[in-house]
């Protein structure tokens, strides 16, 4: 089963949190059963995603359109909400950075998926994504399970550890529908499917199990 990562990219420079996920997606993809791991990013141009091999991406899917040299939610959502349409991943992995943060929910929203944020940990048993977050300011602990894909996470900074030296392709392929989807398009395409748009439960979609001071229990 495949992991997607979401690749985020600063003034065309690869951002170290994207690393740390990368390096996650790697640990989780092996204990799923050894699929790929295959990253998402969104920008102007290339900004250097070959190197990614090594940090565990089998290939990146680039979604490249001038209007995302800055940071456009409606249209990096839809980037990469098409290529987990695409790639059918077990889960997809963003950094808790401030645009993970606003990505994330966004994308949760097009696929209608869970997402659990700001997580500490992942376990994955017998397919399904088990994941641990802090909340009530950290003087809780959350487990979260997902009984369906795509389970969406994003991952506190600092937390995971970049892998180095994977020898993995890195191959970079163009996300078509992201020339069908230019920034400003979805944008507009966002709006106009606003009113239609009925939020899913969040209990279809992943369930904490439970929660307990300093430490994470199972019922």
């Amino acid at each position: 089963m495949s992991v997607l990562v979401f690749i985020e990219q600063r003034e065309g420079q690869v951002r170290s949190v994207s690393r740390e996920a990368l390096g996650e997606a790697t640990r989780l993809a092996a204990s799923l059963g050894g699929g790929e791991v295959v990253g998402v990013c969104a920008a102007a141009s290339d900004p250097g995603l070959a190197a990614l091999g090594d940090a565990g991406a089998d290939r990146v899917l680039l979604a490249a359109h001038p209007g995302f040299a800055r940071y456009d939610g409606a249209g990096y959502a839809a980037a990469v909400a098409a290529a987990a349409l695409a790639v059918k991943p077990a889960a997809v992995l963003f950094a808790a950075s401030s645009l993970g943060r606003d990505l994330a929910p966004r994308v949760a929203a097009k696929l209608g998926a869970g997402l659990a944020a700001d997580c500490t940990s992942l376990t994955a048993t017998d397919g399904a994504l088990t994941a641990t977050r802090p909340v009530y300011a950290g003087k809780a602990i959350q487990t979260v399970r997902f009984p369906k894909s795509p389970a969406l996470v994003s991952l506190r900074p600092k937390v995971f550890a970049p892998v180095t030296g994977a020898g993995k392709r890195g191959a970079v392929e163009p996300l078509v529908s992201s020339r069908r989807l230019p920034a400003r398009a979805c944008a507009r395409s966002s709006r106009n499917r606003a009113a239609r748009w009925t939020s899913p439960s969040p209990r279809s979609s992943f369930r904490a199990v439970a929660g307990s001071r300093g430490r994470s229990t199972s019922s």
